[in-house]
């Protein structure tokens, strides 16, 4: 993708939300960030809170956290002129629930290939 922006989006799988960034290396990261936050023990619930507050360990806890749990990958050649499309319109102010509808289906296809095979908890096909 050629913007300086990072594309920013959320995918709903099974009901596990899934949020998605680009960068400008061409790189597509999948946060399960719901299932990080589930996840953590009671203690530490409040995790960015703490970190925004100025804790480093809660800080260092929570990069070390999202880095456990995000899957990066190279954005495939054809998954980017739809990503760029989305970024453009969505910045143009012309994202409408149609062009959503049709990225999630070019991104699902993608992310039961080759994101879910390297979550730390993989969505399996008899999750409803």
């Amino acid at each position: 993708m050629n913007s300086s922006e990072p594309f920013c989006y959320s995918l709903v799988v099974r009901e596990r939300e899934f949020h998605i960034r680009t960068d400008d290396n061409n790189y597509i990261h999948f946060d399960d960030e719901k299932y990080r936050r589930q996840s953590r023990p009671e203690e530490f619930r409040h995790l960015e809170a703490q970190a925004l507050f100025g804790s480093c360990k809660a800080a260092q806890m929570l990069r070390d956290e999202i880095q456990e749990n995000l899957v990066s990958l190279p954005i495939p050649s054809h998954l980017e002129s739809y990503l760029e499309i989305a970024h453009e319109m969505y910045l143009a102010g012309k994202w409408t629930f149609d062009q959503e509808r049709v990225l999630d289906e070019h991104l699902l296809p993608f992310f039961w290939e080759k994101v879910n095979p390297r979550l730390k908890q993989p969505i399996t096909t008899d999750e409803s």
